[in-house]
């Protein structure tokens, strides 16, 4: 089962620590954004190589939390005092970055990525306003975790210098995985809303920052529903008061509801 992975607004320079029963800090309302098995592409953009820090496994549990004291002591059993790394940068260095690395990134993907990477700037500029954590929970933790990140932040690094040929090798394999994502283009860049739901759950209307599925594209909204289904009645019920007879009734239905699924036919192909 994939692990997700989160960006967290926090007001806090650091992860918080269990030991000093700082999650409270990290307020369920605070925004966030989430993604399952990898990280969103233009998360990478905010960070630089000394945004790494790292954190005990073990507090990720406040001490204080009975909640958590049995999940503690599992992972106390599992990972001692073992450690990971995660990311985390203040909001006016990460729009920093943003801005100067915003023209190598483009020169890569094209300018058709200009709109998604303003709405990434102004996503972070709204809703991140004091650090933005990069907490990976347990997220592709390997031993060689780390200096991985250092080899991609170092690409990310220089965007703003347009050194972009010495880590060609690296933005192939990027371009490679996003023309898999197409349908899914946002969610592969941003990533989507924290809800504390499953991803596949969430619904376009609640989430801006999610791509609904293309099957869901051309469902029929809930309102126009209603209006087919009293514009179908509304022959019936006339020709019921005039004849008072159910075979005309019944016809009068079923020619409405005919026509109707007609105009329904053609709203869907044109989606």
């Amino acid at each position: 089962m994939g692990l997700y992975a989160f960006l967290d607004s926090c007001e806090l320079d650091h992860m918080p620590n269990g030991s000093l029963n700082e999650w409270d800090s990290l307020k369920p309302n605070a925004f966030s954004l989430e993604c399952k098995s990898f990280i969103p592409l233009m998360w990478w953009l905010l960070y630089q190589q000394n945004s790494i820090q790292h954190a005990r496994y073990v507090d990720e549990f406040d001490i204080d939390d009975p909640q958590s004291d049995m999940a503690r002591e599992e992972c106390i059993e599992d990972y001692g005092d073992a450690t990971y790394p995660y990311f985390v940068i203040s909001q006016s260095q990460a729009l920093h970055n943003l801005i100067q690395r915003k023209q190598g990134f483009l020169s890569i993907f094209g300018q058709d990525f200009s709109a998604y990477y303003d709405d990434f700037y102004q996503l972070i500029e709204i809703y991140y306003p004091n650090y933005i954590l990069f907490r990976p929970n347990y997220l592709d933790l390997s031993k060689q975790s780390e200096q991985e990140f250092r080899d991609k932040l170092s690409a990310y690094e220089a965007l703003e210098s347009m050194q972009i040929e010495a880590h060609q090798n690296y933005w192939d394999t990027v371009q490679t995985d996003l023309s898999h994502w197409e349908s899914d283009l946002r969610y592969f860049l941003l990533g989507t809303r924290y809800s504390g739901e499953e991803i596949e759950q969430l619904q376009y209307i609640q989430n801006q920052y999610y791509i609904e599925p293309a099957s869901k594209k051309n469902e029929l909204p809930e309102w126009l529903s209603w209006l087919f289904a009293i514009i179908i009645a509304i022959p019936a019920i006339f020709v019921w008061f005039k004849t008072h007879s159910t075979f005309y009734t019944v016809m009068a239905f079923s020619v409405s509801a005919f026509l109707i699924g007609i105009l329904l036919i053609r709203f869907s192909s044109h989606k």
